[in-house]
C-alpha cells in the first residue's frame, strides 16, 4: 500500500467506529427515552442500545485493527495502522462527545 494510504485507512476506520458509537449512544436521549423502562422504549432507542453494545466492546475495536492490518497487507505498517487506529478510536470518541455537548447546551 502506497507511503500515506494506510494512514488514512487507519484513521478513516477509527474515525467510523467511533462515530457509529457515538450516534448509538446519542439515539435515547435523542428521543428523549433517558430514563424510561426497556419495555417502554421504542423499537429505535432498543436497536440503539444493542448498536452500543456492540460497537463498545472490546472485541470489536480488536476486529476493527485487525481487519485495518488485513488491508493494509505490509507487516510494519499493519502493525502501524492498527495502533493508529486503536488511538483514533478514543481521540475522535472524546471530541465529538464534546462537540454534541456544546450543541446540546447551547439550543
Amino acid at each position: 500500500m502506497r507511503s500515506a494510504r494506510w494512514l488514512a485507512v487507519a484513521l478513516i476506520a477509527g474515525s467510523a467506529l467511533s462515530i457509529g458509537a457515538c450516534l448509538a449512544n446519542a439515539v435515547p436521549s435523542l428521543l428523549g427515552e433517558v430514563g424510561t423502562p426497556r419495555a417502554e422504549r421504542s423499537g429505535w432507542a432498543q436497536l440503539a442500545e444493542f448498536a452500543s453494545l456492540i460497537l463498545d466492546s472490546g472485541w470489536a475495536w480488536a476486529a476493527m485493527a485487525v481487519t485495518v492490518g488485513w488491508v493494509v497487507r505490509a507487516p510494519s505498517r499493519s502493525a502501524a495502522a492498527a495502533c493508529v487506529s486503536l488511538s483514533a478510536v478514543p481521540t475522535v470518541h472524546y471530541w465529538v462527545e464534546r462537540s454534541a455537548a456544546r450543541f446540546s447546551s447551547s439550543g
